[in-house]
């Protein structure tokens, strides 16, 4: 089949996002298929310093990526971002249209804009299209209050329905997502459960890289790492909270990894209270990242308290527990129900980052404990 795969967030290794769209397509085109993406160019994403023109194509391991220049990072203002979605949205009815022979659309959101091409190929040329669903939206970008004008609710709303409507199939990532969409009336029947995976052939024989233990003087300490998405949904105050507990805890070290809109003003507070156990980094490429997480011990895996995240499965879980990272979450849901049946990592209070920060010092006290929780999280990275 020739497959049109729709994501304006395409990142590869070379990035600094997740790669399910990446690896998706690679293994798509190891079975046989055709597999062209279409992509914008995320400020995480590999494409940043290179995009030439409007449109240009490369072939990436197979696949055929036609990169559209337009640009989206986390720290637009929302109608910018929104100016983005919508253009590249336009856009890739063009680059759709322009494509020969195309047997089955993938759309991939967020952003649900990318549902206006995969539809119009539908109507237009009767291809049909599987819409997949990362994040409920437009929920959750209402309940963080980032869509507050209620006729472009109204719109998201509409726009949601009559997207799963035509799509031939819908496709999630977990099944808290599929449970969600059959209680709004989508047929259990259409939906299709798709977990994120994880390569682990990326992690055999990683050497650990220890230059930014050395750097930060850390050598003996217990590492958290936090890499991701610095945005408004990750709610990483959480973790100042939590560091500020234990700043006077010699064997404990907090790592942020990542950029996004929220970045500026954490680091301002972890300044202003004297905060020496946490540190800041920048964001980098992930094939750069895998030998960093290797010399870490515990995943951070934080979002707000909010309904619709607690049955979110982010990437980093993933990379977390192939790394052999003990993981700690802050929200309940299918990420701590599988942590804690395994023994892989715990799941906190996310009202009290006071239960965040007992559970760091647990393992920093019990190192037995924490190698246990790594080696189980190695064999939980095996199920994906």
């Amino acid at each position: 089949m020739h497959i049109l795969y729709i994501h304006q967030h395409f990142t590869t290794n070379a990035g600094a996002s997740g790669t399910r769209s990446y690896d998706y397509a690679r293994y798509l085109v190891q079975a046989g298929h055709q597999v062209t993406v279409i992509s914008g160019v995320y400020a995480l994403g590999p494409f940043v310093d290179k995009a030439g023109g409007l449109i240009q194509t490369r072939i990436i391991d197979g696949i055929k990526v036609v990169i559209i220049n337009v640009p989206y990072a986390n720290q637009m203002s929302f109608y910018a971002r929104v100016m983005s979605f919508l253009l590249f949205a336009m856009l890739s009815v063009v680059v759709c249209f322009r494509e020969s022979r195309v047997d089955v659309v993938l759309a991939t959101s967020t952003p649900l804009t990318v549902g206006i091409p995969a539809l119009l190929m539908r109507w237009l040329r009767l291809v049909p299209y599987v819409f997949e669903v990362r994040d409920i939206w437009p929920d959750v970008a209402v309940a963080l209050g980032v869509l507050r004008n209620p006729v472009l609710i109204r719109l998201a709303y509409f726009a949601e329905r009559l997207f799963y409507r035509w799509a031939a199939r819908v496709q999630v990532i977990s099944g808290g997502m599929k449970k969600i969409l059959i209680d709004r009336g989508i047929p259990a029947e259409k939906i299709t459960v798709v977990p994120t995976g994880v390569d682990l052939t990326l992690y055999e024989n990683v050497k650990p890289d220890h230059s930014l233990r050395k750097k930060l003087g850390w050598t003996d300490r217990l590492i958290a790492v936090y890499a991701g998405a610095i945005s408004d949904a990750n709610g990483l105050e959480y973790v100042i909270e939590a560091a500020a507990r234990l700043k006077d805890d010699p064997r404990v070290g907090f790592l942020l990894i990542g950029d996004g809109r929220r970045k500026p003003d954490l680091m301002e507070q972890a300044q202003r209270r004297k905060l020496s156990n946490l540190v800041f980094h920048d964001k980098m490429p992930k094939r750069k990242l895998i030998s960093i997480l290797a010399d870490m011990d515990v995943g951070m895996l934080i979002l707000k308290d909010l309904p619709d995240f607690r049955i979110a499965m982010p990437n980093k879980f993933f990379d977390y527990l192939a790394a052999g990272l003990a993981v700690i979450v802050n929200f309940q849901g299918d990420v701590a129900t599988q942590l804690n049946q395994v023994g892989a990592g715990i799941a906190t209070d996310p009202d009290d980052p006071e239960t965040f920060a007992s559970a760091i010092k647990r393992w920093a006290e019990s190192p037995e404990e924490l190698t246990r929780a790594k080696l189980a999280a190695k064999r939980l990275a095996k199920h994906y």
